[in-house]
């Protein structure tokens, strides 16, 4: 997200910057699947949340 951020803030042209627009997307689409695969593949510790 941090790539797609800079390079659209960059005066490099449309294109550049639907390729920005598009890697922001991408990265905070991941976000959400990222956070599912830590849940299911990490052990359950004694602290923290509990269910």
């Amino acid at each position: 997200m941090t790539v797609g951020s800079m390079l659209s803030a960059l005066p490099a042209g449309f294109v550049l910057f639907l390729a920005g627009r598009a890697l922001q997307g991408v990265g905070l689409g991941l976000v959400p699947l990222a956070t599912a695969i830590a849940v299911t593949t990490c052990p359950r510790s004694g602290g923290g949340r509990t269910r």
